[in-house]
């Protein structure tokens, strides 16, 4: 099991305005988007291996016949 810790981050509003427009384009919640930012920014989440289920394409298209 993981353990996490929590931060708490006051936003002002045109700071949360922003998170929550890139979290609606990413359907994801905006303390998603936070920590995923964040994972970025930090360098720990570069391949996006977190990015919601809706974006996954592992599949390869094939030219039709």
């Amino acid at each position: 099991m993981k353990a996490y810790t929590s931060i708490m981050l006051p936003l002002g509003k045109d700071e949360f305005d922003a998170l929550r427009a890139a979290s609606d384009r990413e359907y994801r919640q905006p303390r998603d988007q936070a920590r995923h930012l964040l994972r970025c920014a930090l360098g720990l989440d570069s391949s996006q291996k977190d990015i919601n289920p809706i974006y996954q394409t592992d599949f390869e298209q094939k030219e039709a016949v």
